[in-house]
């Protein structure tokens, strides 16, 4: 059974709103730091998503 949040993570991958499934991501930062380094990485977005990983590790951007 999916969550809500599942589900909206889900939408928003298969619609290609980087924004949104980083958004909702975001929401569980505990487990989502490399997931959404890697949607922005994908994206284009490498200084967006080495700033996210720096957060991630507890690092200053």
């Amino acid at each position: 059974m999916y969550s809500l949040r599942d589900l909206r993570e889900q939408l928003a991958e298969v619609t290609g709103d980087v924004d949104r499934c980083v958004a909702v991501l975001a929401e569980n930062l505990t487990s989502a730091h490399l997931r959404i380094t890697h949607a922005q990485r994908d994206d284009g977005r490498s200084r967006e998503a080495i700033t996210r990983a720096r957060r991630g590790l507890g690092r200053r951007a």
